[in-house]
C-alpha cells in the first residue's frame, strides 16, 4: 500500500470516523496534547505547510495501545 494513502486531513479523518472521534474539536484537542498523550511518539499526526494530517493505521495503533486514557476524546 502507498504510505501516503494512509494520510488524511484532520477534518477528513474525523468525518470518515465519527464513531472514533465525535467531532473536529475533539480531534484537535487530541492533536494539541499529542506530546502528553503519546500521539506524537506514535507518529500518528504530521504537520506540513501549516496543515495537520492523520496517519490512519498509526492512529489506530495508538488507540489500541491504550496510552494515557485521560486524553481520549
Amino acid at each position: 500500500m502507498n504510505e501516503l494513502a494512509e494520510f488524511s486531513l484532520l477534518s477528513d479523518f474525523q468525518e470518515a470516523h465519527p464513531n472514533i472521534v465525535r467531532n473536529i474539536h475533539s480531534l484537535r484537542w487530541i492533536v494539541r496534547h499529542r506530546d502528553q498523550n503519546g500521539l506524537a511518539d506514535a507518529g500518528a499526526v504530521v504537520k506540513r505547510q501549516g496543515r495537520w494530517y492523520v496517519h490512519a493505521s498509526k492512529f489506530a495503533e495508538w488507540m489500541l495501545s491504550g496510552e494515557d486514557e485521560r486524553y481520549a476524546a
